[in-house]
């Protein structure tokens, strides 16, 4: 089938690793036999505030920022970015979405390979995850977020993968459903506790809408 269909989507990200894995989904779904429209990502290491006066936002309807919760007490920086998220829609009339990771973005890579469902204390647990879920021996994660690194880890993923990792994490949130209280700010709504995460909810509608899933 031809595709003739290209979706857009813009994510403002906090590090180059974000922008490295949206590159890798638009063409993992570009090569793929299933999808059923082009896609195109547009992500940038960028402030909300600067991503929307960078941008032709006519032409843009809805912006994703991906960055971590990183830890509860950090919570008060965590919202700071919530209201620079608000004040950028109101700037250019557009509409931001939260696609946030607590602690990090890490635990979406380790969704890939593995239902995860305890409390982290500190980001450095996440490295032996990585190491066992990708048959690495990164020694940091300093070490893994090297470009040639992490695409190297890319390089082991699919769109079956993908899928996976969705209903990972959307396993997760049902359960902090049940386990906890949302707390809703300005808009917005996440959870304090780790795991907790909704940058899959971004990565779902994309599939979504290229038919993949």
């Amino acid at each position: 089938m031809r595709k003739w269909e290209t979706h857009k989507y813009y994510f403002s990200v906090e590090a180059p690793t974000e922008v490295l894995y949206l590159k890798w989904l638009e063409n993992m779904i570009l090569e793929s036999e299933e999808a059923q429209s082009q896609v195109k990502i547009i992500a940038r290491v960028e402030s909300p505030m600067k991503m929307v006066k960078k941008l032709n936002t006519w032409k843009v309807n809805e912006i994703v920022h991906t960055f971590d919760f990183e830890e509860i007490q950090n919570e008060g920086s965590f919202k700071h970015t919530l209201d620079h998220m608000k004040k950028a829609e109101k700037t250019k009339h557009i509409q931001y979405r939260l696609g946030y990771s607590n602690f990090c973005f890490e635990l979406w890579m380790i969704l890939y390979k593995k239902y995860v469902n305890r409390h982290f204390n500190h980001r450095r647990e996440y490295l032996d995850l990585i190491n066992e879920c990708f048959g690495t021996t990164f020694e940091s994660l300093d070490k893994y977020k090297k470009e040639a690194n992490f695409l190297k880890v890319l390089s082991m993923l699919s769109l079956e993968d993908v899928k996976k990792a969705i209903k990972n994490a959307e396993r997760i949130m049902r359960n902090n459903q049940i386990d906890y209280q949302s707390i809703a700010y300005k808009g917005f709504r996440y959870y304090r506790e780790n795991l907790s995460l909704t940058f899959h909810e971004h990565i779902r509608k994309i599939l979504k809408e290229a038919g993949i899933i």
